[in-house]
């Protein structure tokens, strides 16, 4: 997953509709860039879940659907 991330970072950055770097760039300059994109999400991530159990889109993905369907308490059973 991080290396598919790192692809789409990369066209972001070089094709027309992100900044527009294809014409400047040479063939290496693309690899460099999603190598170092890549590096930076690896380190990013093994920071981050050393504090936190889940990513920083599923926190805010929980939050949302905490909000949209409140914890119900659940029917107890009486016995008799």
């Amino acid at each position: 997953m991080t290396s598919l991330w790192g692809f789409k970072k990369t066209r972001s950055l070089f094709y027309n509709w992100g900044f527009g770097l294809a014409p400047l760039a040479k063939d290496w300059h693309t690899v460099v860039a999603w190598f170092g994109i890549v590096t930076f999400l690896m380190i990013f991530s093994t920071i981050w879940l050393r504090f936190f159990q889940r990513g920083p889109v599923e926190l805010v993905w929980k939050k949302i659907e905490s909000f949209a369907y409140p914890k119900q308490p659940s029917p107890t059973i009486s016995q008799n």
